[in-house]
């Protein structure tokens, strides 16, 4: 999903423009209502400690973690339909932020599920997750990206998706209503083009996984290739946040190389796979100023994806460190730096090469 630099989705209804606000405003804004709703006494949480594991991945789409939190909230959502009005405003009113963002995880997990399973009835109980939210106390455009997707999933899985979001439309308060009642009409049936996101079959079941929206036509299986470098990532202090396709390989990391066969090899692509990595807190203090990136494309042929893995690297400039390795027509491209002036980068020229041994295995299994 396309996202501002504070890792919030872009404006809904235009996802691949960046539009012209304060970075972080709404999600400010949402803090602020937030924290004025605190000052007054209301009832515990009925939510309270239950928090989906993300460093596990309980929040991705690229992959399902199962997570025993999903009955936890199934049973809450369970005892809400039978409030009326009166006392569901006030189970509304004791929810925190953070138990506003748990619900959302569940309906972005239920979306996936629902689409793996072929399970209408979990797009169903997502949509009464959000109805539960309060749209001041959060980033409302959260509420729209979830919403989208369990809508989508609800199209591809055969819910009469307007009758759904309308029920839960009329029990949500004026803000979340709105949403749900825009999506009670309005279909969902591109999410790459519209909402940034892929639906892609695995072995391991459906993933969404997000779409930069370059061309991405590979004749190898790039997504199952990624997926082999994922656990050579995770095999240490990294955690993988994203797998993005219809990535481009940008040549800013390609500076070891000829500029014009760089800029011929890349004509060539045929598709990009973009891999995000997350760095332990465990290892470091400011694991958020640290970048790891891994950039898998297929080539015209073995010449291209050799000259790209030869050119990847700083070159004379510095600034990064990066790692290339080509197998028949398909390159690895990795690279890491510190995006924070003044943080030392985690990696270095040196460190990084610890993963070329493992790319170079996936490369030769996937070309064998």
């Amino acid at each position: 999903m396309p996202q501002d630099n504070d890792g919030r989705p872009l404006d809904p209804d235009k996802p691949h423009e960046r539009p012209p606000v304060v970075l972080g405003a709404e999600l400010a804004n949402a803090k602020a209502v937030e924290a004025r709703h605190r000052e007054v006494a209301h009832a515990p949480s009925p939510l309270a400690g239950v928090r989906y594991d993300l460093a596990l991945g309980e929040g991705d789409l690229f992959r399902f973690v199962e997570s025993s939190r999903d009955e936890v909230i199934l049973r809450f959502i369970h005892y809400c339909r039978g409030l009326d009005p009166g006392e569901r405003a006030q189970v509304r009113s004791s929810l925190t932020m953070d138990d506003f963002y748990t619900l959302l995880t569940f309906a972005r997990r239920g979306a996936l599920r629902a689409l793996r399973a072929n399970d209408s009835e979990i797009v169903v109980r997502g949509t009464e997750a959000i109805s539960l939210i309060d749209a001041e106390r959060i980033d409302w455009r959260d509420a729209v990206w979830e919403s989208a997707l369990l809508a989508y999933a609800g199209g591809r899985t055969g819910l009469n998706v307007g009758d759904a979001f309308t029920a839960a439309a009329s029990a949500a308060e004026p803000g979340i209503s709105e949403v749900l009642d825009r999506f009670a009409h309005e279909r969902v049936d591109n999410l790459e083009d519209d909402w940034g996101y892929r639906e892609q079959a695995t072995p391991a079941g459906v993933i969404l996984v997000s779409d930069g929206g370059e061309p991405f036509a590979p004749t190898i299986d790039l997504v199952s290739i990624a997926f082999d470098i994922v656990a050579v990532i995770e095999d240490g202090p990294w955690r993988v946040s994203d797998v993005e396709t219809g990535s481009d390989m940008p040549a800013v990391w390609l500076h070891r190389g000829d500029p014009k066969a760089v800029e011929t090899a890349l004509e060539s692509m045929r598709g990009c796979v973009a891999i995000n990595g997350a760095l332990s807190p465990s290892v470091s203090a400011r694991p958020g100023a640290q970048q790891l990136t891994a950039f898998l494309g297929e080539f015209a042929d073995s010449n291209a994806a050799g000259a790209i893995a030869a050119a990847t690297g700083p070159g004379s400039r510095g600034g990064f460190a990066g790692i290339g390795v080509a197998g028949g027509a398909v390159c690895a491209v990795m690279v890491s730096r510190s995006v924070m002036q003044g943080v030392d980068a985690y990696e270095s020229e040196v460190s990084l090469d610890r993963f070329r041994a493992g790319l170079v295995r996936v490369l030769t299994e996937a070309v064998a």
